[in-house]
């Protein structure tokens, strides 16, 4: 995903001035997590950071610049994260694992997750329309949808192998099936072992 990281930005150089610029950015999340993100503002994340609003200025030099750069960290650990778990998925397992690395995300990164949609659904251009739409994450979405669509060709297919007790072809974790062949959907299960998580 694209952002305006470079924009506004003050590239820090120093330990110090990396740790407190790490600093103003959490202020910010739960700034946006705590008071929606129409409630976060520089002022706030001063307070909270118990520094003055020249601070803050001189790491970003404007709310939006804070609130692309917030986007930005958000947007970085999703990617290493689900990265680190989907390494090693096949086709086969690839929507299993996909989901179950989501779901585990939710589970350890909630303020993220939670700031992200408040930005999503709030952050405006002066004409009101929002600054992130379906076209901000085009290209990650294009690739879990060919990623899906393999797994679709190259996965279970019902198909028999002969004489071995009925096995799927190829398939890691074959879904549970029902007497009449199909596969049998357990969401509630899903949703009751989702929710405990998060």
């Amino acid at each position: 995903m694209r952002t305006n990281r470079d924009a506004g930005v003050r590239d820090p150089s120093t330990f110090t001035q990396r740790k407190r610029r790490e600093q103003l950015l959490g202020c910010a999340i739960d700034a946006i997590v705590d008071l929606g993100f129409k409630g976060m503002s520089v002022g706030e994340v001063a307070r909270r950071a118990g520094v003055s609003k020249g601070v803050v200025t001189y790491h970003f030099a404007a709310k939006d610049d804070l609130i692309y750069e917030v986007v930005a960290q958000i947007f970085d650990s999703i990617t290493d994260f689900l990265e680190s778990r989907l390494r090693r998925t096949t086709p086969n397992t690839f929507v299993a694992d996909y989901i179950c690395a989501w779901v585990e995300y939710y589970r350890t990164h909630t303020r993220y997750m939670l700031a992200i949609g408040e930005i999503w659904g709030n952050f405006r251009d002066e004409t009101g329309r929002r600054r992130f739409s379906e076209q901000a994450v085009e290209g990650e979405l294009a690739d879990v949808q060919r990623a899906l669509e393999l797994g679709q060709a190259d996965g279970c297919r019902g198909q028999r192998r002969s004489g071995d007790g009925g096995d799927d072809e190829g398939c890691a974790r074959r879904p549970p099936r029902s007497a009449g062949g199909r596969p049998r959907v357990r969401s509630r299960g899903l949703w009751r072992r989702a929710h405990r998580l998060v």
